[in-house]
């Protein structure tokens, strides 16, 4: 009998009616007025309504006992019984039932050998089952399960028939924490369960059910004999790991003290007590661009993953953090360098691809004369210290090409490569086709396409003009071929890098680009007339304008938001944990009208705003004067009579407003927009658009497009010239309602807001979460993020109070990433560099360093700032590379301005970083080795090696 988990019934039955007693025994403390009952899915245990629950009755020392007899007509009916179930605690006063956490149990029966006996008899001895451990919820998801402790598969061996003198217990324990190549032990005080030997300790096996492990046992029937018993963990070099607390006790003399008659059972269920908690980690973050092999092209590659993997792992990390790697060929410029505007957030960015093991795959000799080529290439554009974006991407796009004209035949016989069509097409008909008509038109811009149908495509459309024999069939195809191979060679390189204990992280960007495959494909899901990005903060004074259409929530919510859901199934073929970006933007997002090209304009989404009776009863009814922009005569009389007559005109004494075809920043912007050479004539351009700029932005309250009686405060109103020329009186009522929108009123909207997507997103995969969570952060944001175990991000020099200069690193909750960098910023060396009182500060009060700091950040001080990451109580310290060769001058590179990946203020900043260092060096070259050992030296003494 498997009253818990499909233990098996040893005798089969025959022919008549069967009869099974289970009885259930828990331990729970209850108060008064509580009983407790066990509920399920089957009508025998109330089919999951606690009114109608088996009920238990207290015995004494909070044990409760009920004994459920189950009665049937033939064996195949025993056989075929199963029911899910939990303990429940009903009060007897209301209706109120408390039901256990966790995973519902589920009760089987099984048969074995042949018998006349018709009765049989099982006891489940049970614990009640709390919520899981911060810790322990983390450890359920994908870097545990699938890397970390990845477990082989299940091997519970059967029970065999029990002697009069010998009774059947199955020993089941819950471990999360177990290395592949180790085992879970049981030993205790008797012979048959070793003596408290550990040579002489019982393995237990693997079971069906994560994270369960157990094992069945014939134990002596000694009346009153109480065994007292551990559990431990052996791995394969043979450590033992003894679990914490007391021994564990079973009386047997309370459970039976038959000694003869039908067999009895036990289940013995409980969680093995790990001595070391807090598991934590250490992880680099570098994107694939930046890595540096000999077998690159000019570019990393995911292939390159798999000896970045090897170092990684030597050094101590487990964990690699990627930047997005999908397909962002939008301008077919160095402007497509920028991650995080991608063309699909499915497809991969063919630039990742490794030419040569295309070319191997197909073992064509014909291909061989390509490999010249391809080397004379790799040579020159290694040889470069940055990545050469687009003559990687079109060198790569040219030798694909003529790979594809050789083997176009021979894909579709491919067994592979129909697998691979066939679990991708819901995305990859799309964006193949999509690809293939920019060919015709030469460019993404799908609203400037000629032919109707291509620019309002429908799912029927896209499914005919991908089918063999299509018009376009061939360029379809080539796009496929292309997918296929990023692929395949990126799942190669995950298998590897998972195999040598390193997770992979990827990156989730906030938006998709306007003329993405996405948008062109489900365009009822963006609010195309309008753009993200974020208010003015730590990156940018004037805020940042990604140019993103933002999300339509409310129609993605109609199909359970089926578009997310397929795009974290997808994400989660390649990474194990992932980071959200900007997860502000899924509690609110900074929405910017189309016509912007700053952020200082844009409003929360969704925000409950300032309805005009709410002015009025402040005595604050001049609208006009507050939403449109105050110009003066000082702001414009000394530009040129020209070009203020042309956008601007006079409406009174002393004030001006734009005209109207010029009233937007993106009018401004075009009309004085400047390609030419002229320095003189680019910086007067520039500082005329400047002027402009300030000019729109001069307003306190910023109308809603659709309901004009709906208002929002201009975000940093206060600095504003147009504010500060109001009267006293109505600065001090707008300041009050400034406060009250953007740190009050929304606190309890903007959970809500995120409980109803963060949830789903969770759910959809088995991905860790993390959430970059910089900026400016409701009040609601860290208790979200708490309840759903979303790991939050810290920075040492973006303190979460800005009252504050620094964090302060011993407050880091567990549930957290802390990181001295990010792709973002600065890195360390270049931050020391860019104010010195700030430095001096670090230096003498974080550092506890005395006397003036060195101008230049040293080696040592660089470590000391990586070993307190490593010694925080942050889960996960994670580290730019950059930071971490920069702790050893044979490592580091001259210039740290060299190795900025991003500055978030530049819209079209050059994403260019590459590693200075070969991968093979840092493996190979004995000078580096050392480096190595000194790495893993200080994450092993922080305690982010250890497993318990």
């Amino acid at each position: 009998i498997n009253a818990e988990y499909g233990l098996p019934l040893q005798k089969k039955m025959s022919a008549g009616g069967y009869t099974v007693a289970v009885e259930f025994s828990i331990f729970y403390n209850s108060s008064f007025g509580q009983n407790l009952a066990v509920c399920g899915s089957h009508p025998y245990l109330g089919s999951w309504n606690p009114g109608s629950a088996f009920p238990l009755k207290f015995e004494r020392q909070g044990r409760w006992i009920g004994t459920l007899n189950l009665k049937f007509r033939d064996a195949q009916e025993v056989a075929d019984f199963k029911s899910d179930y939990k303990f429940v605690v009903r009060h007897e006063y209301g209706d109120q039932a408390i039901w256990e956490e966790q995973e519902n149990r589920s009760l089987s029966f099984d048969f074995q050998d042949s018998s006349s006996n018709r009765s049989f008899a099982v006891k489940v001895i049970a614990h009640w089952r709390g919520q899981r451990g911060v810790e322990e919820r983390l450890q359920l998801r994908a870097p545990f399960t699938q890397v970390y402790y990845r477990r082989a598969a299940a091997s519970v061996p059967l029970f065999q028939p029990a002697a009069d003198l010998l009774f059947n217990v199955r020993f089941e324990v819950s471990a999360l924490r177990l290395l592949p190549g180790s085992e879970i032990h049981i030993v205790g005080s008797t012979a048959a369960l070793g003596n408290w030997s550990e040579a002489s300790s019982i393995a237990l096996h693997t079971d069906k059910r994560f994270p369960f492990y157990s094992v069945n046992l014939q134990l002596p029937r000694k009346e009153g004999e109480k065994l007292r018993y551990k559990y431990l963990i052996k791995d394969k070099d043979g450590k033992v790991v003894w679990e914490a607390g007391d021994n564990r006790a079973l009386q047997l003399d309370l459970l039976d003290k038959k000694k003869s008659g039908g067999p009895v059972y036990y289940v013995v269920d409980d969680a093995f007590r790990y001595p070391f908690y807090n598991w934590r980690a250490a992880g680099v973050a570098v994107p694939i661009f930046s890595l540096r092999s000999e077998d690159g092209c000019g570019v990393g590659e995911f292939l390159d993953l798999k000896k970045t993997s090897e170092w990684l792992s030597l050094s101590g990390f487990r964990l690699l953090q990627l930047l997005p790697i999908n397909d962002t060929c939008i301008h077919f410029t160095w402007w497509d360098s920028y991650p995080y505007s991608s063309l699909s957030v499915f497809a991969l960015h063919p630039m990742y691809v490794n030419l040569e093991a295309v070319i191997k795959f197909y073992a064509d000799d014909k291909l061989s004369a390509l490999l010249p080529e391809i080397s004379s290439k790799k040579k020159e554009l290694n040889a470069l210290d940055h990545v050469n974006y687009e003559e990687v991407v079109n060198f790569k796009t040219s030798v694909l090409r003529k790979i594809f004209a050789v083997v176009k035949d021979k894909i579709a016989e491919d067994a592979s490569y129909q697998k691979f069509l066939k679990e991708n097409e819901d995305w990859l008909r799309a964006y193949s086709l999509f690809c293939s008509l920019r060919e015709i038109y030469g460019t993404t811009d799908y609203n400037k396409w000629t032919n109707e149908a291509h620019r309002n495509i429908t799912a029927q459309a896209i499914k005919n003009l991908t089918e063999p024999g299509s018009e376009r069939y061939e360029s379809v195809l080539f796009y496929n071929f292309v997918q296929y191979h990023l692929e395949k060679q990126l799942l190669e390189a995950v298998a590897y890098a998972n195999s040598k204990g390193i997770v992979l992280k990827g990156d989730l960007p906030i938006g998709v680009d306007p003329l993405s495959v996405d948008t062109w494909a489900n365009r009822h899901l963006f609010r195309m007339q309008y753009q993200t990005g974020a208010p003015p903060d730590y990156f940018s004074t004037d805020g940042q304008n990604w140019g993103f259409p933002t999300y339509d929530w409310d129609v993605m919510s109609r199909d359970n938001y089926a578009w997310w859901r397929m795009r974290l199934k997808q994400m989660a073929k390649f990474f194990q944990a992932y980071r959200i970006d900007h997860i502000l933007g899924f509690f609110r997002i900074w929405e910017i009208p189309g016509d912007c090209v700053r952020g200082l304009l844009g409003r929360f989404l969704p925000s409950i705003g300032v309805h005009k009776n709410e002015l009025l009863n402040y005595g604050l009814w001049e609208f006009d004067r507050y939403t449109q922009p105050s110009i003066r005569d000082r702001h414009v009389m000394d530009l040129p009579p020209q070009i203020r007559d042309a956008f601007l005109e006079k409406i009174g004494h002393d004030s001006w407003r734009f005209k109207s075809q010029y009233n937007s920043e993106k009018a401004v912007e075009i009309e004085l927009g400047y390609d030419g050479t002229n320095t003189v004539v680019k910086n007067l351009l520039q500082h005329i658009r400047d002027r402009f700029n300030f000019l729109l932005g001069n307003v306190v309250l910023i109308r809603d497009h659709n309901d004009h009686d709906m208002f929002y405060p201009r975000i940093e109103m206060a600095k504003t010239e147009s504010f500060n020329e109001l009267p006293w009186t109505a600065k001090k009522d707008l300041t009050n309602i400034y406060y009250d929108y953007f740190y009050k009123r929304q606190n309890d909207f903007w959970s809500a807001s995120a409980m109803r997507k963060l949830p789903m997103m969770i759910e959809a995969t088995n991905m860790l979460v993390c959430g970059e969570d910089l900026g400016m952060i409701p009040d609601c944001v860290p208790g979200v993020l708490s309840y759903l175990n979303i790991l939050s991000l810290k920075i040492e020099r973006m303190p979460s109070d800005p009252t504050n200069k620094f964090d302060n690193m011993i407050y880091y909750p567990y549930t957290s990433v802390c990181t001295p960098s990010v792709h973002d910023t600065s890195n360390l060396r270049e931050w020391w560099e860019e104010d010195w009182g700030s430095t001096q500060q670090y230096y003498n009060e974080k550092l506890c360093r005395w006397g003036e700091a060195p101008r230049q950040c040293p080696p040592d001080v660089v470590k000391q700032i990586v070993e307190n990451h490593l010694n925080s109580n942050s889960m996960l310290a994670i580290f730019p590379l950059q930071d971490i060769f920069a702790m050893f001058n044979e490592l580091r590179h001259g210039a740290p301005g060299s190795e900025r990946i991003n500055v978030p203020a530049n819209r079209h900043h050059y994403w260019k970083y590459r590693m200075h260092i070969n991968i093979e060096q840092l493996l190979h070259d004995t000078s580096l080795a050392h480096k190595t050992k000194d790495i893993r030296a200080l994450v092993s003494k922080s305690g982010r090696l250890a497993d318990y």
